[in-house]
């Protein structure tokens, strides 16, 4: 490698993956990086990887795109707290719709702008979860601070999936 070169040029010459990710350590003898499918597993078997993951449910997935703090007539409350509730109403009259009943979500994902309205989101989520699951049985929750959404009055938003029929 000659002085004054970019580093730029200098990445591209990292040899890559078929898939365009670079493969750390170049092709030496030895360096190996995944490439396929994992082995597959006997019915129980787990990975240590795995501990956080729940059984697939059987029946048809829907997937629920973002649902936003906005009422059907399109106003965005001001207040966190009220358009964290309101995300919650919006995901329970769509998967009503669907004849879906909260036991039959499966995988909730949540965007909030902004730490400071963590608060508003988790006071709500609580009261929510509180009715949807009575049992305290709740499904895996992930929740993702963002910087900014797509519009600046929102503040949350909420996808996931939900099952429409048993095996």
């Amino acid at each position: 490698m000659t002085r004054g070169r970019s580093a730029r040029r200098r990445l591209d010459d990292i040899p890559r993956h078929r898939a365009g990710r670079r493969i750390p350590g170049g092709n030496r003898p030895g360096t190996r990086i995944h490439d396929g499918p994992r082995t597959p597993l006997e019915p129980g078997e787990h990975r240590a990887a795995d501990r956080q993951v729940q059984p697939s449910p059987t029946g048809q997935l829907v997937f629920i795109s973002g649902q936003v703090g906005n009422l059907p007539t399109g106003e965005i409350f001001d207040d966190p707290y009220l358009q964290a509730e309101q995300i919650f109403a919006n995901f329970t009259a769509l998967s009503s719709e669907l004849a879906a009943g909260a036991d039959r979500i499966v995988r909730p994902l949540t965007f909030v702008a902004g730490s400071e309205n963590l608060p508003a989101f988790y006071q709500a989520r609580d009261a929510t979860y509180a009715r949807w699951f009575p049992d305290g049985v709740y499904p895996g929750h992930s929740l993702a601070v963002v910087s900014a959404p797509a519009d600046p009055r929102l503040r949350f938003e909420i996808e996931g999936y939900v099952r429409l029929t048993t095996g």
